[in-house]
């Protein structure tokens, strides 16, 4: 069957990684947190999501899943939705987030991640009952309905640190989900967006959007008065 990619590429140009460092923030965990914050205005509600880790320090490693949707994200949208919470209470939560997300990198850089090694005892799991050793082995995983649901990654992210790349792009991991490949240089924020179903070009202008309020939010104090039911 014949599926179309739709593909919009952003090239924010009002910030980039030089000043989101000055407030002492993981450019990653800046963008993960617009990404998770543009879903849930878009979707109404936030989504499994994948981030490649490096594990290059091991020998032959290769990569780590960093699911980026963390409690603290949950929180910070949580926040933002209340329209009695002060810029302070929000520039909180999202240090918060901040915080979790960086954490959560060094444990999967340090081999200490969740997916890979439950993927693999997956595969062995596979490989035993398709050769008859054991029977049932599978069961587990496919009656684990939270493992499956983190699985279905919506939004499939991935940051490249190599200053080299102006920007790239890869096809999304779930048939209704988002690949979402970016590059944070020290000026800018290039972020190409693709899927199969939905809508590339809003969820890029509304990534846009929530970008640049996230930045006055620590630039200014602004408060970026969010509420749960107003679309962008």
């Amino acid at each position: 069957m014949c599926m179309k990619l739709d593909l919009r590429v952003l090239m924010f140009r009002r910030f980039g990684k030089r000043l989101i460092v000055s407030h002492g923030i993981s450019p990653d965990a800046f963008v993960q947190l617009a990404l998770h914050v543009t879903c849930y205005k878009m979707f109404g509600e936030l989504k499994s999501t994948y981030e490649s880790c490096s594990t290059r320090r091991f020998y032959h490693g290769r990569t780590e899943c960093l699911r980026s949707l963390t409690s603290e994200v949950a929180r910070f949208v949580e926040v933002v939705g209340c329209a009695r919470a002060s810029a302070e209470e929000q520039v909180a939560a999202a240090r918060a987030a901040f915080e979790a997300h960086a954490q959560r990198a060094k444990e999967c850089q340090a081999g200490e991640g969740v997916d890979r090694h439950m993927w693999g005892l997956q595969s062995l799991a596979r490989v035993h009952q398709s050769s008859g050793y054991a029977k049932g082995a599978c069961e587990g995983f496919e009656k684990l309905a939270v493992w499956n649901r983190m699985l279905d990654s919506f939004m499939s992210t991935s940051n490249s640190g190599n200053e080299y790349i102006e920007c790239f792009a890869f096809g999304p991991t779930s048939r209704d989900g988002l690949g979402i490949g970016y590059v944070i240089h020290p000026e800018r924020v290039c972020v190409c967006v693709t899927s199969f179903k939905q809508n590339c070009a809003q969820f890029s202008r509304n990534l846009e959007r929530t970008l640049v309020s996230l930045g006055e939010l620590f630039e200014c104090g602004k408060c970026m008065r969010l509420s749960l039911d107003t679309k962008f």
